[in-house]
């Protein structure tokens, strides 16, 4: 359906990403994500389907994975992050679930910690009528055959935004449909 964009959109602020970092990747799905991610990194690989994970763990990745089979809104961690990713992942949440799972996720990134978002538009927000209806597709898809219950995609960066995260890059992989975009925790 979006070719290789989703991919693109995923990676795309990978260059922000340094060896020796510490990432946490939430619903990271097959591992596909790992094949370009920037070598020599630990990264804390979160997935509630155990069915991915296992997917995840045949990926080979210059750098240390540990794979955990959680669901991101009970998942605790007492270790920082300097980079936390969201590939495709928060348009699966209700409003309220993605401002938690944000102020879970601040408390664990380390000062001038980066979290690298990729998702979708509201469909509200997406004028060309073709991008509204595949994104409707989208969202149809899922329903029948994840069980996705929303009926929209929530504002995404209107919740980061009500953070205290500080929007530091910004693209439009597909204008105006799908967007890539850097985060960043200030230090005090």
């Amino acid at each position: 359906m979006f070719g290789n964009k989703l991919n693109q959109a995923a990676e795309f602020h990978f260059n922000t990403i340094k060896p020796g970092d510490r990432i946490l990747l939430v619903g990271g799905g097959t591992g596909k994500i790992l094949e370009n991610l920037p070598h020599h990194c630990h990264v804390t690989y979160i997935d509630s389907s155990s069915h991915m994970l296992h997917k995840a763990q045949k990926v080979n990745y210059d750098g240390i994975v540990d794979l955990i089979h959680e669901d991101i809104r009970s998942w605790q961690s007492e270790t920082s992050f300097d980079v936390i990713m969201f590939p495709f992942i928060l348009d699966l949440f209700e409003d309220t679930e993605i401002h938690a799972i944000l102020q879970q996720i601040i408390s664990v990134m380390a000062p001038e910690g980066r979290l690298l978002v990729s998702d979708f538009y509201p469909t509200h927000k997406v004028f060309r009528l073709k991008n509204r209806i595949l994104l409707h597709s989208t969202l149809l898809f899922f329903k029948v055959f994840t069980g996705h219950k929303l009926k929209d995609v929530p504002n995404i960066k209107d919740s980061i935004s009500a953070t205290n995260l500080e929007l530091t890059n910004d693209h439009d992989v597909i204008p105006g449909m799908v967007f890539a975009s850097v985060w960043t925790k200030p230090v005090y």
